[in-house]
């Protein structure tokens, strides 16, 4: 069942989500944050997190996922570019931050024991050449 604020589930004040939750076999949070400030971004996901993980652990433990290709955000954005014409130069800023907070290794990559798809990059482009544009 899609849960979202438009369903009457809303991740910040808990409204909705314990009967969104019953009964699922799978939780896919894909929530995204509203507005982009540091703090108000750090708030909407701690705040969101500990709602859906206050609903109940879950039942088959979870499930981490990750594509076959370890890559930084920098050098995607040169494939995409590269693989659909776009001429602009990338420039990574090692400063940036990532929803307010700046990275340094390994934090957007799996760990250990994570299920690894077998799709890479050319193979997604390929069947979805519409989707890279």
């Amino acid at each position: 069942m899609p849960a979202s604020p438009s369903t009457g589930v809303d991740t910040i004040t808990g409204d909705g989500l314990a009967d969104a939750m019953l009964g699922a076999d799978v939780v896919v949070d894909v929530s995204n944050a509203p507005v982009w400030g540091d703090e108000a971004v750090m708030n909407f996901f701690t705040t969101s997190s500990r709602n859906l993980l206050a609903v109940g652990a879950p039942i088959g433990g979870r499930i981490e996922l990750g594509g076959p290709e370890a890559l930084g955000i920098d050098a995607w954005a040169r494939r995409l570019f590269a693989a659909t014409g776009d001429n602009r130069a990338v420039i990574a800023d090692p400063h940036a931050q990532y929803y307010g907070t700046e990275l340094h290794g390994a934090e957007l990559t799996p760990g250990e024991g994570a299920r690894i798809g077998k799709v890479d990059f050319d193979t997604w482009l390929a069947a979805n050449p519409q989707q890279a544009r």
